[in-house]
């Protein structure tokens, strides 16, 4: 009874306090809750499913590029893209947008990849209210999902009144809302906006209800009940027993286990010679034409009598014999084929059917060591094997074979009578490109021009496989690398089946000079042996480093579309690339600082690189500051979060970071860099030769691009790839924000500062370090 009645007074106080919260908290949300105009404007949806097929039936899948952070316009560029812009598979839109327990459903577009519905609805929201955007592609049996987007509270741009922007949901690509406030004063004409009272409900009687009197409990006290005593038992005393005589005791030695140590075995590392390449050529044999046994190779169950000794110097003298010539005719001869082994590698000659003469002539190269075992076996196939008709071994490969040209004759062995090889030792090109050691640079060097001259590379992976998609799925044995006969290569059918095609590489070439000159060659498709004699300047500032990067373009795109990203971040991370070779050092080689050709060998799956090097004149120019400078923004650093210590911009990975973009002003000229993409570390290409003279002042001003857009018809742009115009303009400032901002009364100031031409500006807004380069070209201004 005292435990039901603790528990009725606890539920009585919590039935009482429940609803007053609730309805505090109901009060305290109502009250932030707003009318709004709530606007849905259009969508962006991507034309193919995220497994690559058609929204409706298609008979052929467009080949749409790989979906990037760029403005959905840039994509229309591509002809795959715009062809899935049209007829059927292009899929009927709807979307639902739900706040809170209102439904918005908008209605179908068909055959739309860009809807716009332009719906208002008056909606009444809350800061705690759900949002979810549903877009969906609606079929004749039913509708399938493009994209869900789901929040737990309104987002604030839509509570408060303004535009909101939501991207990269599922298949869609953007999907527009706005909002606006509609003030409770002036409320819309023929809406009532209140909300409804509720009636008071009447008692029968008439009179309200009586208040529930709540009784405490009575508190009941059990009697105190007697402790039970215990009765005392008599316990006998312990006795107390004297000492045990002492006795000698003696120490058991325990014999422990004894551990067996495991026995180490000691590898004794064979001494196999040189490492040699070999020309190998099988040129033919001659076979006796029964069994040890006397008994025929094929279809023959009896002993062939009265045949010839074995052992003439000339194989054609059995010729003469009736009963040898009646064992060769018909199918009782064997069906040959041989194997040639250099220690693990093996190879084999074709089958040559009912011949006791078989000739061959297959020559194949062998990379091996001088000092290991040869093994030459000859079979004869049969329906379900193959029986032994001879096997000679030698321990090492006698140098006399390699040093003639002669063929040489072995035999006999086993039932072969001889067997006519050839050997041949080819010379290789072991040289590889050392690390340079540190030059001093001569007075007057100032400018170099590097040009890529051509290369020659292996035509598959360091793995075996091949640079791009292959047709077959086995590669054919390829001969050994570095020879110096380039003729072997061009006689190997294997090799010129691997340089050619699909399956060889896309190859270009990346050059760095230092930290911040880098320069990137034109892509040259399908081709082990590309030239490309392109060429680039570069600007000599001390003991600079050489990184040279050869790598497979897996994306297959053209040079001018890569020349409009000019920075150093877009130029080498936006594609994915196959590295084939880097060769680095840490200074520069003596060829930059007197001219002429530069050859790297042996890094990589590069067999060379040939580079061509001229250095250029030092221009004239008188002290002072007046004059023509060639100013670059090279280097822009930012720090990792924004000043509220938050990430640059919402999303995972990659999408956290920032895209800067550097303005700088002297004076009336203005320079303005390309957009280094997600990138903290950003290095530019971008330069311009800009008049200075003393007191003009510079501002320098980096931006943060965002992928928002402001469209205008301020001047003309053109697309890469389409020889057309449009007269849509796009500015970066409208969608771009301000990082750091500096300047400057006098230029002649900062490049009184600089060492070698380099200006380092540090610590002003979220920057770490702005890198500048002056470079003084002529004195008159």
């Amino acid at each position: 009874m005292r435990l039901f009645a603790l528990w009725s007074l606890f539920l009585g106080i919590c039935c009482q306090i429940v609803p007053l919260t609730a309805h505090a908290s109901d009060k305290k949300d109502d009250s932030q809750r707003v009318w709004i105009r709530l606007t849905v404007k259009s969508a962006d949806i991507w034309p193919v499913r995220a497994n690559g097929s058609c929204w409706d039936q298609c008979w052929e899948t467009p080949k749409v590029p790989p979906r990037e952070l760029k403005p959905y316009a840039w994509y229309l560029k591509f002809p795959g893209f715009k062809k899935a812009m049209k007829g059927w598979m292009v899929p009927d839109v709807k979307a639902v947008v739900r706040v809170g327990k209102q439904v918005i459903e908008l209605s179908v577009q068909n055959n739309q990849l860009q809807p716009k519905w332009n719906v208002t609805r008056v909606i009444r929201v809350g800061p705690r209210d759900s949002f979810s955007v549903e877009v969906l592609d609606v079929d004749s049996f039913g509708s399938e999902r493009i994209g869900l987007y789901t929040s737990k509270t309104l987002p604030s741009a839509l509570w408060k009144g303004g535009a909101l922007t939501l991207r990269k949901f599922g298949q869609v690509e953007n999907f527009t809302l706005s909002s606006s406030l509609i003030s409770a004063r002036k409320p819309v004409p023929g809406l009532d906006l209140t909300p409804p009272k509720q009636p008071k409900i009447p008692t029968p009687s008439g009179k309200q209800p009586p208040k529930k009197v709540i009784v405490p409990p009575i508190r009941v006290v059990p009697p105190k009940q007697p402790t039970p005593k215990v009765p005392v038992r008599n316990i006998p005393s312990k006795r107390r027993v004297p000492p045990a005589s002492p006795r000698k005791v003696t120490k058991k030695v325990v014999k422990k286990p004894s551990v067996k140590k495991p026995s180490v075995k000691k590898v004794i590392k064979r001494d196999l010679g040189e490492k040699v390449v070999y020309r190998v050529r099988i040129h033919r044999a001659d076979i006796w034409p029964v069994k040890k046994n006397g008994v025929c190779w094929d279809y023959c169950w009896w002993k062939t009598a009265g045949m010839p000794t074995r052992g003439m110097p000339h194989f054609q003298e059995y010729l003469k014999s009736k009963v040898f010539r009646s064992t060769i005719t018909g199918n009782g001869a064997p069906d040959v084929w041989a194997s040639v082994q250099f220690g693990s590698k093996t190879y084999q000659v074709k089958l040559i059917n009912n011949s006791i003469q078989p000739v061959w002539n297959r020559t194949f190269l062998v990379e091996t060591y001088t000092k290991e075992p040869l093994t030459i076996k000859v079979f004869d196939k049969d329906t379900f094997d193959s029986e032994l008709i001879g096997e000679k071994t030698w321990k090492v490969i006698p140098a006399s074979w390699s040093k003639s040209k002669k063929q040489v004759i072995l035999g006999p062995f086993g039932q072969v009578e001889r067997l006519v090889v050839s050997f041949e030792k080819l010379r290789r090109v072991t040289r590889k490109t050392p690390v340079f050691p540190k030059t001093v640079i001569p007075p007057g060097v100032q400018f170099v021009k590097v040009t890529v001259v051509k290369a020659k590379l292996w035509p598959v992976t360091k793995s075996g496989g091949c640079w791009d998609t292959c047709a077959t799925m086995s590669i054919p044995p390829l001969p050994p690398r570095g020879l110096q006969e380039e003729g072997y290569y061009k006689q190997s059918k294997s090799f010129q089946k691997m340089a050619k095609g699909s399956q060889a590489p896309d190859v270009r070439v990346k050059i760095k000079l230092g930290r911040y000159d880098v320069y990137v060659t034109p892509t040259i498709n399908d081709n082990i042996a590309p030239a490309w004699n392109a060429s680039h300047v570069f600007r000599i500032r001390g003991n600079e480093s050489l990184f040279v990067e050869v790598s497979d373009d897996d994306e297959n795109i053209a040079h001018d579309f890569l020349s409009t990203y000019r920075s150093t971040k877009a130029l080498v991370g936006q594609f994915s690339q196959n590295v084939m070779g880097t060769y680095s050092s840490p200074y520069l080689p003596p060829q930059m600082f007197r001219g002429g050709r530069l050859i790297l060998r042996s890094f990589g799956q590069v067999e060379y690189l040939e580079l061509k090097v001229e250095l250029l004149q030092k221009a004239k120019t008188k002290p002072g500051c007046d004059g023509v400078y060639r100013v670059r923004v090279a280097e822009v650093a930012l720090m990792n979060k924004r000043a509220d210590g938050k990430d640059w911009h919402a999303g995972v990975g990659s999408m956290t970071k920032p895209s800067p973009y550097a303005i700088l002003k002297i004076g009336g000229h203005r320079l303005e860099t390309a957009v280094a993409y997600k990138s903290l570390r950003a290095v530019y290409q971008d330069s311009k030769l800009i008049p200075i003279r003393a007191n003009m002042p510079m501002t320098l001003e980096i931006r943060d691009y965002t992928m928002g857009l402001n469209l205008s018809l301020d001047r003309k742009i053109s697309i890469p790839f389409l020889p057309i115009r449009i007269g849509l303009g796009m500015k970066k400032e409208s969608g771009s924000k301000v990082v750091g901002q500096t300047a400057f009364l006098s230029t002649c100031d900062v490049i009184k500062k600089a060492k070698q031409g380099v200006v380092r500006l540090k610590s002003f807004g979220r920057l770490k370090s702005v890198v500048l380069f002056f470079d003084k070209v002529s004195t008159t201004p």
